[in-house]
This record gives structure tokens, sequence and C-alpha cells, in this order.
């Protein structure tokens, strides 16, 4: 049976002035995971921007931070019409921002999947850096290819896979409808083919597991849910940082041991 053409999954309304600002944070280099929207910490305060790990809020027209400015929080008041101004040059610079990064990607990209295009644009995004290699190539010791994950970092030794991308190729759609034409046996033709496609990537990611290779994963349906792509983005940005703070601790240690 052909796929059914999937639909972007729920999320905040990228569009929304509030979310210019959000994104505008996020590349400054604030953590997503410490933004609050629409903070409301007590019945008293309203906050519609807060960093609880700064204390700093932002404050549209509405708001109510009295509490917090007496608690010494820095708060900035700002008029809505001033944030949907900023808002339309945003959108209209970030748009640059995410087609300059599909100028720079490899022309020579393998297919890709509608899930896989929604997790590169929250990573553009999220400012994730560095942006992941899309056609990384794994090969076995004797030479032969073992996998091109979804997304690669090299540097840290992360590779990503989106489980389900193989039923997302009009090909292998095209090689499975024949072979399912030519089955005597339909329903136990797809448990099979899919059994043998769950246990082939098994052995591809132990392989590269025993290479000393960080496996991330995430399903279509887990980005699917709501804040699923933001959630799955927010993991790829925390196994990130702590390769990168393993990375500098062994080169630290290495560093000392040679002054020795």
């Amino acid at each position: 049976m052909a796929k059914k053409k999937t639909q972007p999954p729920p999320q905040p309304n990228d569009q929304h002035p509030v979310q210019s600002m959000l994104h505008a944070l996020v590349l400054l280099g604030v953590n997503p995971a410490d933004l609050e929207l629409g903070w409301e910490p007590d019945k008293h305060t309203h906050v519609s921007i807060a960093v609880p790990s700064m204390r700093f809020g932002i404050c549209l027209d509405g708001d109510k931070a009295e509490k917090l400015e007496e608690d010494k929080w820095i708060i900035k008041h700002i008029r809505y019409s001033d944030v949907e101004a900023f808002s339309r040059v945003f959108q209209a610079l970030d748009a640059v921002r995410i087609a300059n990064s599909y100028v720079k990607a490899d022309k020579a990209l393998k297919t890709t999947s509608e899930p896989e295009e929604w997790l590169w644009e929250e990573m553009v995004n999220q400012n994730i850096n560095p942006l992941p290699d899309r056609n990384h190539v794994f090969r076995r010791e004797d030479g032969t290819e073992l996998t091109t994950p979804d997304f690669t970092w090299e540097e840290y030794r992360i590779a990503f896979f989106m489980d389900g991308a193989y039923w997302h190729s009009v090909k292998d759609d095209k090689e499975l409808l024949r072979d399912i034409a030519e089955s005597k046996d339909l329903e136990k033709h797809i448990i099979d083919t899919r059994r043998d496609k769950v246990q082939k990537d098994g052995r591809i990611r132990s392989e590269l597991a025993s290479m000393g290779w960080l496996i991330l994963s995430c399903t279509d349906e887990d980005l699917q849910e709501e804040g699923g792509i933001r959630r799955v983005v927010g993991q790829i940005r925390s196994a990130i940082e702590r390769e990168a703070a393993l990375k500098a601790e062994l080169k630290q240690r290495l560093a000392e041991m040679q002054n020795k």
C-alpha cells in the first residue's frame, strides 16, 4: 500500500512574533531548555519570555513582574507592536540563514524523508553547531560499505538514524509493492520484510557502537508528538555538549601528562 503523505507534526506557531524572539535568543546562545514561554511562577506573576536560570525576563503588554523586579530580576518591558515589527524583519533574515544552510549542503546528498527535513530545519533554528554531515559513508576494514546514517557528527563520533526511513523512499516503496504482488502470503511477507530490516539495522548499529560511536535514533511517531521535534533536537544538543566536554577533558589530561 502506498504511504500516505505525512503532515508536519503539531508545533508552536513558528510565525508568531513571540516565537521569533525565542529563535533570536537561541541564535544568541541561550539554551532552549532554559527558556520559558508564558511563565507563571505564581498567580501574581506572568512573564511572556523568562530565563529563570539567568533571572531574566521579557515582559509584553499586560504582563506582571513586580515581584520579580523586587527580587532583583532583570526585566525588559517591550511593546507588542515593537515585537511584531521585529518579527517581520527577523523572519526575512532567518529565511536567508536557512536557505544558506541548504546551499552549503552536499550536492550529492542521499534521498531524504520529510521527518528528516523537519529535524534538519529545527537543528538550524536551534543553532546546533556544528551541523551534521548528511552523507557520511561508513566502511568496514575490508572497504565494503556499512551504512550512511541520516546525520553524522564525525568530530564527536555521533551517528543519528531515523527509524522508518526505509518506508519513505519512493524506490523502496515500488520494490516493496512489486514484492508484495508476487507474494502468496501478503501478511507473512510484510512481517518478514520488517523483521529483516530491523535485524539488519540492529547489526549495523552494533558494529558502529563497537567502533566507539554513540548511536542516537528516533521514529516518525516521536516527531509527531507535540513538541517532539524540539525534544529530539534537544537530545542531540545534549549529546554533542556531553561528547565535547569529554573530548576537552581528555585533551586536558593528555596535556597534563605531557607536562609532567
